[in-house]
């Protein structure tokens, strides 16, 4: 190519690029005002998106990645949160609906979700009660569940509700359940059991499962809590309802009483159980508390708690025990009834 040629095809290349971006631009953005805030109207969503968008929460909660669980864990407490206020807008979710729908979080594999549903619990403690029968069940599975920072984390849980709802963790079979899970947890061996199956924990955690099992000793060998009978006056008492279902087992109808097998729904019924159904269950504990004052720190003083409960509460007095052989004596079974009144 020539020297023209070259000068002509430069020529021509200069006048497009001057013919390009020629003219006024037309679309201009006016910056001519001015303002101190800016307000925008509430935004909230439609009640029929919100309930669904809830629902779609409480699904990712068994989603396989823990990112996506904590996420819904925190929307769902957001929603919580917005429906207890006073005069809210926000689609309803009450406490039946958002602690029954978390409490599987309890078995959680991901320590960080364990951590964000413990610090939900202690954040409404006035609405735990009544729905803590529910979360005791996942706290019953997470201490035999196959991670061991799970089963270490089932006590912590446990010992949170009992410092909020106790009697409703001790009443019926609870009590008994709880000891069984603590011990179950901690390595301390049972009667029932052939080895041991379950690590123990009481060294490295001595401020989880040591507190636990005091709180819950505590709690039930110690008649102190009041309850609606306590109001009622003394000579009205016989008119209510029987405070268990086996308010005629000291009769012996049936034969001779099973301690060990009966359900303990009162004091002196968990005392009887421990000393006298289950006195393998009392000793193993003795046993447990002298091995973990062995260490130091407050691994002892727990144990040393432990122990002076023990002492107190788990010694049956002479005069409960001649009154216990007493009616044992004195009553009789209905079969010998309809024999001496045949004779």
């Amino acid at each position: 190519m020539t020297n023209s040629l070259k000068k002509k095809k430069a020529r021509k290349a200069s006048k497009k690029d001057a013919a390009f971006g020629k003219g006024k631009a037309t679309i201009t953005t006016s910056t001519a005002f001015k303002s101190k805030s800016i307000v925008l109207p509430n935004q909230s969503l439609d009640p029929k998106k919100e309930s669904v968008q809830i629902l779609s929460n409480i699904s990712l909660l068994r989603h396989h990645s823990s990112s996506n669980r904590k996420t819904a864990l925190h929307h769902l407490l957001t929603a919580f949160q917005r429906s207890q206020k006073p005069n809210s807008n926000a689609h309803p979710f009450p406490p039946s609906q958002f602690f029954p729908s978390i409490a599987p979080l309890i078995v959680d594999s991901d320590q960080g979700i364990r951590k964000q549903l413990y610090s939900i619990l202690e954040d409404f403690p006035h609405l735990i009660p009544s729905q803590a029968k529910i979360i005791l069940l996942y706290i019953y599975s997470a201490a035999s569940h196959i991670q061991a920072d799970v089963r270490r984390d089932s006590t912590k849980f446990l010992k949170l509700l009992l410092e909020i709802c106790p009697t409703t963790v001790i009443s019926g079979p609870g009590w008994e359940k709880s000891l069984r899970v603590i011990l179950n947890v901690m390595g301390w061996k049972q009667p029932d059991q052939a080895t041991r199956a379950i690590p123990d924990y009481t060294v490295s955690d001595p401020t989880i499962n040591l507190p636990a099992l005091f709180l819950l000793l505590e709690e039930g060998l110690e008649a102190s809590h009041a309850n609606a009978r306590d109001a009622v006056p003394e000579h009205q008492k016989h008119l209510l309802d029987p405070p268990d279902p086996g308010v005629f087992d000291y009769l012996n109808l049936f034969g001779d009483l099973d301690v060990k097998g009966s359900i303990p729904n009162d004091q002196p019924a968990r005392v009887r159980w421990l000393v006298k159904g289950n006195p393998e269950i009392l000793k193993t504990m003795r046993k447990g508390c002298k091995s973990a004052k062995k260490a130091s720190g407050d691994q002892v003083r727990w144990a040393g708690k432990i122990e002076g409960l023990l002492d107190r509460f788990c010694e049956i007095k002479e005069e409960e025990e001649e009154r216990f052989v007493r009616f044992k004596r004195v009553h009789t079974t209905p079969r010998d009834m309809v024999m001496t009144m045949c004779w």
